[in-house]
C-alpha cells in the first residue's frame, strides 16, 4: 500500500510540473514577427518568442511585433514605443477575460471571432477601456497618456477607467451606470480623447441613468469622427497582414516555430514595407560574392553592411557583398 501511495505522489507530481510547463491556449502569446528593440524584463523578445501571461513587453522607438494568442484567433501589432502587457483572468463558471494594458504605443487588435457572453475582451489605457465582442480596431497611445481609437471593422464601446485624467468621484458616478456610461463607435469611427471630452464628463450632470445616457450621445455626436475612404482602406490593407496560424501549429514548439518561419515567407514583401516603415530605413536586396541574396532593411556603417530580415540581423563586411540593390 506504501508503495503504491509513493508511486502516486511521484506520478501527480510529474503530471503537476508537466502541466506548469505547457503553456495553456489562453495564457500565453507568441511573437509571429518582430523588429527592433523588444524586452522583457532583461531578455530580447524576437520572432517565435513566447510572452507569458502578465509578462510585459517593452518597446524602443522604430520596434514592431505581431503576437497571437495561444490557439485564439486574437492577433495583434504593437508598434513604437510601447508598453504592453497580456492579462488573462479565470472567473467561476469558466468564465474568462482578456485585458491588454497599452501605456504608450500603437496596437491593432484583429478580434476575428464574437467574445462569447461567457467572455470579455479590454483593451485598458490611461485614459479609456475599449471593449469588443469581435472586431478589427486601433488604439494609440501618447507618451502623455492620451488616446485615439478607431475601428475598421464591427463595433466598440469606449469607456473610462479610474485614473489621473477622471476624478475619482467623477468615475464613482459613472459606475453606478455601467452599460450606460460608454461611446459605441462602428466601422469608420475615430475618436480622440481630449482634455475637452474629460472636461465635458467632469461638468456634466451624472445623477441619473438619462442624464448619463443624454451626456454620452451629445459626446458621440461631438467628438467622433469619420475616417477617410482611404484611410480605412489603408487599415484594412494592413488587418490583412494580421491573420491567425491555425491551430495545427500549436500542437509542440517545433511545430509553431516552423509554422512561424513558413509564415514569414508567405509574407516578405508586406513584412519588409512595414519594416521600412518603422525604422525609417532602406529596404533591398545583398547580393553575396557566396550566390546567396538577403532581403531585409540595410544600414552600412563603414565596411560593415547590417541587413534586418523578419527572422534575423546579419553583419556582414563588405568583402562578402557583390551588389547592393535598393527597391
Amino acid at each position: 500500500m506504501k508503495k503504491i501511495v509513493t508511486i502516486l505522489v511521484i506520478l501527480f507530481s510529474f503530471y503537476c510540473k508537466k502541466a506548469e510547463q505547457t503553456p495553456t491556449e489562453s495564457t500565453y502569446a507568441v511573437a509571429l514577427f518582430a523588429m527592433g528593440k523588444i524586452h522583457v524584463g532583461e531578455k530580447e523578445f524576437k520572432t517565435n518568442s513566447i510572452l507569458k501571461e502578465n509578462e510585459t513587453l517593452v518597446f524602443e522607438p522604430k520596434s514592431i511585433c505581431d503576437l497571437q494568442v495561444g490557439k485564439e484567433e486574437f492577433v495583434f501589432r504593437i508598434k513604437g514605443s510601447a508598453t504592453f502587457k497580456l492579462e488573462h483572468l479565470a472567473r467561476p463558471n469558466s468564465k474568462r477575460d482578456w485585458k491588454i494594458h497599452l501605456t504608450e504605443g500603437k496596437f491593432l487588435a484583429n478580434i476575428p471571432r464574437t467574445i462569447k457572453d461567457n467572455e470579455s475582451f479590454e483593451t485598458i489605457t490611461p485614459t479609456v477601456v475599449v471593449g469588443v465582442r469581435g472586431t478589427h480596431f486601433v488604439v494609440e497611445v501618447e507618451k502623455d497618456g492620451s488616446s485615439k481609437i478607431f475601428v475598421t471593422e464591427g463595433k466598440t464601446a469606449v469607456s473610462f477607467p479610474k485614473s489621473a485624467f477622471l476624478k475619482p468621484e467623477v468615475f464613482d458616478k459613472l459606475e453606478k451606470f455601467k452599460g450606460k456610461a460608454e461611446i459605441i463607435l462602428e466601422k469608420g469611427n475615430v475618436i480622440p480623447i481630449t482634455k475637452a471630452l474629460i472636461q465635458m464628463i467632469e461638468s456634466a450632470p451624472l445623477d441619473t441613468e438619462e442624464n448619463v445616457i443624454t451626456l454620452f450621445l451629445e459626446i458621440k455626436n461631438k467628438f467622433v469622427i469619420v475616417l477617410k475612404p482611404e484611410e480605412i482602406t489603408s487599415l484594412e490593407n494592413e488587418f490583412k497582414e494580421i491573420t491567425p496560424l491555425p491551430q495545427t501549429a500549436f500542437v509542440d514548439e517545433p511545430t509553431l516555430q516552423k509554422a512561424v518561419t513558413q509564415r514569414i515567407g508567405q509574407q516578405i514583401p508586406a513584412l519588409l514595407n512595414q519594416m521600412a516603415k518603422i525604422s525609417q530605413k532602406k529596404k533591398g536586396t545583398l547580393s553575396l560574392t557566396n550566390g546567396e541574396e538577403i532581403q531585409g532593411i540595410i544600414e552600412q556603417n563603414g565596411e560593415m553592411f547590417i541587413i534586418e530580415t523578419p527572422l534575423e540581423t546579419k553583419q556582414l563586411n563588405s568583402s562578402q557583398v557583390m551588389e547592393v540593390d535598393y527597391n
